[in-house]
């Protein structure tokens, strides 16, 4: 397993963690959603730079 794909789930973890944190603290985010929002925001980390990695940015 690579480094950087580790450290993606790595992050991906914290933000799920971080989401809950802020849903017991202050409520932030209706439990009813907080499992899809941490979902997306997992897919989005782990999907989308791996779409970027193949286009390069060329100025004219």
């Amino acid at each position: 397993m690579k480094w950087t794909y580790l450290c993606k789930w790595i992050l991906a973890i914290l933000v799920v963690v971080g989401l809950s944190y802020l849903h017991l603290q202050a409520n932030f985010i209706p439990k009813e959603i907080l499992l899809f929002v941490g979902m997306f925001l997992i897919v989005a980390m782990l999907k989308f730079p791996k779409r970027m990695k193949n286009r390069r940015l060329t100025w004219k």
